[in-house]
C-alpha cells in the first residue's frame, strides 16, 4: 500500500485553484507588503529580469546547479508578491513545458495555519483538493517525511540562504469537465525554505517526470462541485472527438510562492506551464489553466473555509479513521453509495452510456476498485459529511 504521507503530495493540486480567496487587487497596496517590496506595481509587466529567474529556477532541477539566494531570486520574489494575479494579468513566456500563466490569491488565515494543511505528514492528498486529486503521495525518499519537526514549527529558523528539500510524488487527478479524462503521472519536486526583507517564505518548484500515463476517461455526478466522479479503466476521452484518442500530459512545471501578507492572510502565487494532447500536439490554451486553476481552488477553500470548513485536526482523524478499515469493512460501507450512484448515472448524459453503465450497473462499481481507491472514496464521503455535503446513499 503506498505511504499515506502528503507533507507536499498536493504541491501540484495547490498550483490549481480560487473561491473563498479574496481577490488580492484588493490587498496590492496592504501596509504590511507596500512599504517592503517596491520593485514592481500590482499590474505590472514580467520584465526580462523575471523572466531570467524563471530560467533559472526551472533549471534547478538538472544535477550540479547552484541553488540561488534569496537575494539573487529577488526580481520573482518581488513579482510574485506584488502582481495581482486577475485574469488580466501579464503571462509568462511559452516553455518547452507548453504555455503558461501566472496566478495569485490571498487566503483568509495566518501563514503557519495554512502550513499545517498544506505540508502536514497526517493529511492526504484527496481530503485537502477534493476536487482535483483523486489519490496522490509522496514517495518514500521524499527529503520533506524526514524533518526533525513540522515545518510551521521552522519558521524561525528560515534565513536568506534556502533551505532545500528534494521530493517525488505520485499522483492520480480527476476527470476534467473539458476533456472527460483523467491522468497518472510523476513528479520531482524541489522546496526552497528561506526569508527574504525579513519575510518567511516556501517556493516549491515542480517538474513533471515523463509524459503520464494515457489518459482514462471519466466522468462525474452533477454538480461538479459535489465532487462525485466515476473512473473507468478505459483510455480516452468523452468530449467529443476523444473517445478513441490515446491522450497524455506531456509535460509540467510550476512555480508557486507561500508568504505572510499580515498576520491573519497568507499570499499564494503561481507560475504554471502545460503541455498535453496527442499525437505530440500541445491542445492547451491558457484559458484552460486559468480555469482549472478556479475549479480546484474553489475545492480547496472549501475545506479551509474559516466558517463552514474543516479544521486541520479533523482531516487527521478522518485520515486516520479511513486507514483503519480493512476491504470487507469499506466494501459494506460504499453499497448505499454504489447503488446510488449506479440509479443517478441513468441520469446523465456521460454516465448513461454504455462504458459506464457497464461498469456501474447493479451497483457493483466499488467492486472493482482497489483498496487504496476505496479508502479514498471513503475519506471523501467522511469529509464531505463533515462540510454538510450531500452524500450519495446517506
Amino acid at each position: 500500500m503506498p505511504k499515506i504521507n502528503n507533507a507536499c503530495g498536493r504541491l501540484s493540486a495547490i498550483l490549481l485553484c480560487l473561491f473563498v480567496f479574496y481577490d488580492y487587487s484588493a490587498y496590492a497596496a496592504d501596509a504590511a507588503l507596500s512599504g517592503t517590496f517596491t520593485m514592481f506595481k500590482p499590474g505590472a509587466s514580467i520584465n526580462s529580469k523575471v523572466e531570467s529567474v524563471i530560467d533559472r529556477v526551472l533549471s534547478l532541477n538538472k544535477k550540479g546547479k547552484a541553488i540561488p539566494s534569496a537575494t539573487e531570486l529577488a526580481p520573482i520574489l518581488e513579482y510574485m508578491v506584488v502582481a495581482d494575479g486577475s485574469s488580466r494579468s501579464p503571462h509568462p513566456e511559452k516553455r518547452s513545458e507548453g504555455v503558461g500563466i501566472f496566478w495569485r490569491q490571498t487566503i483568509d488565515k495566518s501563514f503557519d495555519a495554512c502550513l499545517r494543511y498544506f505540508y502536514n505528514p497526517k493529511i492526504s492528498s484527496e481530503l485537502l483538493y477534493p476536487a482535483a486529486i483523486r489519490r496522490g503521495y509522496l514517495l518514500p525518499d521524499s527529503e520533506v517525511l524526514n524533518l526533525e519537526k513540522p515545518l510551521w514549527a521552522m519558521l524561525g529558523e528560515f534565513a536568506e540562504t534556502p533551505r532545500v528539500l528534494r521530493n517525488n510524488e505520485y499522483e492520480e487527478i480527476t476527470p476534467d469537465d473539458f476533456s472527460g479524462s483523467y491522468y497518472v503521472y510523476k513528479q520531482n519536486n524541489m522546496m526552497l525554505l528561506f526569508r527574504y526583507k525579513n519575510t518567511p517564505m516556501i517556493m516549491s518548484i515542480t517538474w513533471q517526470d515523463g509524459k503520464s500515463e494515457t489518459g482514462k476517461k471519466g466522468g462525474f455526478v452533477p454538480p461538479y462541485s459535489n465532487w462525485d466522479f466515476v473512473f473507468t479503466k478505459d483510455e480516452g476521452g468523452t468530449a467529443t472527438g476523444l473517445g478513441w484518442m490515446s491522450t497524455y500530459m506531456y509535460a509540467s512545471s510550476a512555480i508557486t510562492l507561500i508568504f505572510p501578507v499580515d498576520d491573519k492572510t497568507t499570499g499564494y502565487s503561481m507560475f504554471k506551464w502545460l503541455k498535453a494532447g496527442w499525437s505530440g500536439m500541445n491542445v492547451v490554451k491558457r484559458s484552460h489553466i486559468l480555469s482549472g486553476a478556479d475549479r480546484n481552488f474553489a475545492g480547496m477553500m472549501t475545506v479551509m473555509d474559516n466558517k463552514k470548513g474543516v479544521s486541520a485536526e479533523h482531516l487527521e482523524a478522518i485520515n486516520s479513521t479511513a486507514h483503519a478499515y480493512d476491504r470487507a469493512s469499506m466494501l459494506k460501507l460504499l453499497e448505499p453509495y454504489s447503488q446510488e450512484l449506479a440509479r443517478l448515472s441513468k441520469n446523465d448524459d456521460i454516465l448513461e452510456r454504455d462504458e459506464f453503465q457497464t461498469l456501474l450497473s447493479g451497483g457493483k462499481y466499488i467492486q472493482g476498485l482497489t483498496d487504496d481507491e476505496l479508502r479514498s472514496l471513503i475519506k471523501l464521503n467522511m469529509l464531505k459529511r463533515k462540510l454538510g455535503k450531500p452524500v450519495l446513499g446517506g
